[in-house]
């Protein structure tokens, strides 16, 4: 946004690294807020006099009080919002926000993506959580601007600085479904990842090549469009199963691969688990009620979003950053498609001596 000179807008990050503090400590400097050393809130507001710093609407609505509403905003990729919100990871972390929310006398908004910033610049929210944010997030930056403070669910990769996000151990999962493919047997495993700088992709592709590494096994990454999440992931797993030294397992990071990877199994005359076994990042009513049902990691996104509600909430009303990010276990569930089928054993059938005459 640009000023009627033709200038660009002086944002409360510009305030702050002129007066060399923290954006946060700007804003509680300019709405009057306790916290700040008088020496301190005089230079913020001779500073922003100088650059002509004008707040927006939505910093100038937290200086009259709370509005107690807050946002949950989905991630950013080629699929539409409503699809999005349609796989179940989504579905439940979002119920679960807004129960949390309701329950601490807040109203939860879901918007749209980045791609319409001059509704996100409307929003009159205390705080906003944003769900798997890509590599230095514009969206971070747009509230950052704004005076509105942020949760992530899963990190920035661009901002190992940042602690106020919600996540699970994403490399000791992916470490704990290679060594339960292992254990089965397994030697040749390949992962199905996403297309996309999430943080959560970035660290499970990181901990599998690390893996590898450590077993001496050959990486085997393939990767597929969250825009088309059945026929791309298909297309891989097809790819991956007509090698000449085709994998005996895969892991598949993103909902809805776990699927695809049976269908193009079956489509080249081969069956998880008798030919491949497979491994799911990530729970779904398609790995438990498929057939075969599928291995996965029980994310419990439930839990996710009432976490990170509970942490925007506390950092509205001030707390100090963590030390840590707030951690949400996750737990293998053992199913079907990772268990080899038990092979039959081969008899010799002994000839009878024959009695002598």
């Amino acid at each position: 946004m640009s000023s009627p000179a033709g200038r660009a807008r002086t944002t409360i990050r510009d305030v702050a690294a002129a007066v060399g503090v923290s954006a946060k400590t700007v804003s509680l400097a300019i709405n009057g807020k306790d916290g700040v050393d008088p020496a301190t809130r005089a230079q913020v507001l001779a500073e922003a006099a100088r650059l002509d710093y004008r707040a927006s609407r939505s910093a100038r609505a937290l200086r009259a009080g709370r509005s107690n509403t807050l946002a949950l905003l989905m991630p950013m990729f080629g699929i539409d919002e409503t699809e999005m919100l349609s796989l179940s990871y989504y579905m439940l972390l979002a119920s679960a926000a807004a129960g949390t929310a309701f329950g601490r006398d807040h109203a939860l908004l879901l918007t749209p993506s980045v791609e319409r910033t001059a509704l996100l610049r409307q929003l009159d929210v205390d705080g906003v959580v944003i769900c798997d944010p890509a590599e230095r997030d514009p969206r971070i930056d747009l509230f950052d601007d704004l005076g509105v403070e942020v949760v992530t669910i899963e990190r920035d990769p661009g901002r190992p600085e940042q602690r106020w996000y919600v996540a699970s151990d994403n490399r000791g999962d992916t470490l704990r479904m290679l060594d339960h493919l292992h254990d089965a047997g397994a030697r040749r495993i390949a992962l199905l990842a996403a297309i996309c700088d999430w943080g959560w992709m970035v660290d499970s592709v990181d901990a599998y090549c690390d893996w590898c590494a450590e077993h001496a096994a050959e990486p085997l990454v393939a990767r597929a469009s969250f825009s088309d999440l059945v026929g791309s992931a298909k297309a891989r797993a097809r790819e991956l199963l007509t090698l000449p030294d085709r994998p005996d397992a895969i892991v598949v990071l993103a909902e809805g691969h776990a699927g695809a990877v049976v269908q193009a199994a079956r489509e080249l005359g081969l069956e998880v688990p008798r030919d491949v076994l497979l491994v799911s990042g990530i729970d779904s009513p398609e790995t438990r009620y498929g057939e075969p049902a599928i291995t996965a990691l029980d994310l419990h996104s439930d839990r996710r979003g009432r976490a990170a509600i509970e942490l925007l909430l506390a950092r509205l009303a001030g707390d100090e950053e963590p030390q840590a990010p707030r951690t949400v276990p996750a737990d293998l569930v053992v199913r079907t498609s990772s268990v080899p089928p038990l092979r039959p054993r081969r008899t010799t059938r002994r000839r009878r001596s024959q009695a002598p005459s």
